[in-house]
């Protein structure tokens, strides 16, 4: 985990990896002076993808907002991987709240 590397004053780092290989990690910097809660049931690591989401209560007029990060390994089945994805976004936390920006 790379935690710790790139330390960005009052910014909180949250992170996914996956577990069977080293440096593949997806992460957000988040303000610690912001309204926010890490989605736990959004931090999936797999074989065909790492991902992170936080819901963040102070965006665009106070309005809901998923912020995530996504990474795709190399040489995995894109197929596979847009599969994923679309289950992904099926989760009820996306249908709340429309608003979904994805790094």
């Amino acid at each position: 985990m790379n935690e710790g590397t790139f330390n960005i004053a009052e910014h909180r780092f949250e992170s996914s990896c996956r577990e069977s290989k080293i440096g593949d990690e997806v992460g957000l910097y988040i303000n610690e002076s912001e309204t926010h809660r890490l989605l736990q049931e959004l931090k999936i690591s797999s074989d065909f993808f790492v991902c992170t989401f936080c819901r963040n209560y102070e965006v665009k007029n106070k309005k809901n907002a998923n912020i995530g990060s996504i990474y795709r390994p190399p040489n995995t089945d894109i197929n596979i991987y847009n599969n994923e994805i679309y289950k992904l976004l099926q989760n009820n936390i996306f249908k709340k709240d429309k608003d979904i920006f994805i790094n």
